[in-house]
């Protein structure tokens, strides 16, 4: 249950944080009280604990959503959801992109693992299945390379400008668009593949999934599209400046 370990981290990184500014505080308003001063910080203690009641409440959020999480309804919700993920950013320097489906089980993995010579080195993974690689480099425009096991797959950055991004592989190409509802749509030879949208989950996600987190929902279940996908999600939230 690779979701429920996630939140349980944040939980307690949050807990940590709580302690640490609650014991910081207390050790400086003990020594304002030592020294005479401390009406003259009143206004900072006050600030302070706004932000240690705000770390405790986001601790208590996480361990909910953790304890709602249970296996026990994990591949009805698996089968019921099918083709919508929710999509997590773990913290870290690299970017990582991470597709949880209903019940809390892990579908798709994109982690940076190395960049070099100005190429970004990706590793994309299927749940415990197969695995892909991808690269992003700048070359006259950006390139989008996706290996897979008999071929490879790549598109060039032709034309980036308003809420439209669109690549292309000879007569054949991909775009990445923001829709009036500032959802993000991924289309293929026009056809639309995907589509991430905040605000709208299946009833049954809410009661252990933060309400506005983004939502990618496959129109097309072909695992290439889906694997082109997946790489341009990761392009669009490492150069999104290209969208106003």
């Amino acid at each position: 249950m690779e979701l429920k370990k996630t939140y349980s981290t944040l939980s307690h990184m949050y807990l940590c944080q709580t302690v640490i500014l609650a014991c910081g505080l207390s050790a400086f308003c003990l020594a304002l009280m030592y020294i005479g001063r401390g009406g003259m910080f009143i206004w900072l203690v006050l600030a302070v604990w706004l932000f240690i009641l705000y770390f405790a409440a986001r601790y208590f959020y996480y361990q909910k959503i953790e304890e709602n999480i249970s296996g026990d309804k994990g591949e009805e919700e698996r089968r019921s959801d099918s083709g919508q993920y929710l999509i997590q950013f773990p913290p870290g320097a690299k970017l990582s992109v991470q597709l949880y489906d209903g019940s809390g089980r892990l579908g798709w993995l994109l982690e940076e693992k190395a960049f070099r010579q100005q190429i970004r080195y990706f590793r994309l993974e299927r749940g415990a299945g197969a695995t892909f690689c991808a690269t992003v480099r700048k070359r006259q425009n950006w390139e989008i390379s996706i290996r897979f096991p008999a071929y490879e797959l790549a598109f060039s950055l032709k034309e980036a400008k308003g809420k439209e991004m669109i690549f292309e592989n000879g007569s054949r190409t991909c775009a990445i668009r923001k829709n009036g509802n500032h959802d993000l749509e991924f289309y293929r030879d026009e056809q639309l593949l995907a589509v991430v949208s905040r605000g709208m989950m299946p009833v049954s996600w809410q009661e252990k999934f933060p309400l506005n987190a983004p939502v990618l929902a496959f129109t097309r279940g072909t695992e290439e599209d889906e694997v082109l996908v997946v790489a341009l999600l990761a392009f669009f939230y490492r150069h999104d400046k290209y969208f106003v």
